[in-house]
């Protein structure tokens, strides 16, 4: 007795036998045919299993796809792998970034000789602001302007020792 196939196209085997999802694969299979392609079994379990990875369910992709075959699409495996591996890129709305920087209150005031940066240029230095810098970060300038200076004396009786005019020139 031979028994009666309930999948008519050899090419869909393998389908879920769940109502919600076999009626959303149904339509997937449904639309790609509308284009005159069908979809191959590995076709179809890497749209299923690349659309788990991403949290989303074969139903709302279909929902997604949907109004797309209306277009003149030629390759309906392409689209469809394509818009999987894509989805939240390509059905999101479009939102306003939001900065990761505070947004700064007009309560804040800016010293008007350094405009906040606590360095002033004078005629020949960088120094401190004297309005708003503290006592003790004028301290920390002056250690290391002092080693700073040091390290050009340094640098500079360094290469003066190695242009003796005992050299031989």
């Amino acid at each position: 007795m031979q028994t009666r196939r309930t999948n008519l196209d050899p090419h869909q085997d393998g389908l879920p036998t769940t109502k919600l999802a076999a009626s959303a694969e149904a339509e997937l299979i449904g639309l790609a045919r509308s284009k005159g392609q069908f979809l191959t079994e590995h076709t179809l379990r890497l749209i299923r299993e690349t659309l788990e990875l991403r949290g989303v369910t074969l139903t709302e992709f279909v929902v997604d796809v949907r109004p797309h075959f209306r277009n003149n699409i030629l390759n309906p495996s392409g689209f469809l792998i394509d818009r999987a591996r894509r989805f939240h890129q390509l059905s999101q709305p479009a939102a306003v970034p939001v900065s990761s920087a505070p947004v700064q209150t007009g309560a804040t005031v800016v010293c008007g000789a350094c405009k906040g940066q606590q360095y002033v240029l004078t005629e020949k230095d960088i120094e401190p602001c004297r309005e708003c810098s503290t006592a003790e970060f004028r301290r920390e300038w002056e250690i290391k302007e002092t080693e700073r200076a040091q390290k050009i004396r340094a640098s500079l009786s360094a290469s003066r020792s190695k242009v003796s005019p005992d050299d031989g020139e």
